[in-house]
């Protein structure tokens, strides 16, 4: 419930893209944020990505089901392996399954090791971050607004996920 009430604290932050996902559209071309309050939500996307990624078992559990398994038995592996695995692999037994592979949209790993080492900053002046990922650290840039489209796709899915588990709890 935390990474929750993170959000709505920041909510004036994140609602400048919203609309764009709740209606499915792509960012336009040349986007910017107007408010560029990151120092408060420079941990959002690798809280959000922690999270949303340590409830992937219940997809890939789905997924299992779907291919014909028991929900415990995966195509390599078994639940108790799976639940051991790195939180960025997780998603590999869902994520060709047409039905389940919109949880993936907005993760990227890169981009949440820089958010959880404090390796991404906003560059002054600009609407722009830097970060850095890889083995070889390598600098990548983004537009701030992009940043924050993808802190509202990955809440998104943190909701859809909770609303799986209400549901799955009422069974």
């Amino acid at each position: 419930m935390q990474i929750f009430d993170d959000y709505f604290r920041d909510y004036s932050e994140y609602k400048q893209t919203l609309n764009y996902i709740r209606c499915g559209i792509e960012l336009p071309e040349g986007s910017y944020a107007s408010s560029r309050g990151f120092d408060r939500v420079r941990m959002f996307y690798g809280n959000a990505f922690e999270i949303l990624t340590s409830h992937f078992v219940i997809p890939a559990c789905l997924n299992n089901i779907c291919n014909n398994r028991e929900f415990h038995q995966f195509a390599e592996m078994d639940l108790p392996l799976y639940t051991t695995i790195d939180k960025a692999n997780r998603a590999e037994p869902f994520k060709n399954n047409r039905r389940l592979k919109f949880l993936l949209e907005g993760v990227d790993t890169g981009l949440r090791n820089a958010s959880h080492h404090a390796d991404i900053r906003l560059l002054k002046g600009h609407d722009i971050i830097e970060y850095r990922s890889g083995k070889k650290r390598k600098k990548k840039t983004m537009a701030y607004v992009r940043y924050i489209h993808l802190c509202n796709t990955l809440i998104i899915n943190l909701f859809i996920m909770l609303d799986i588990e209400l549901q799955l709890k009422q069974m």
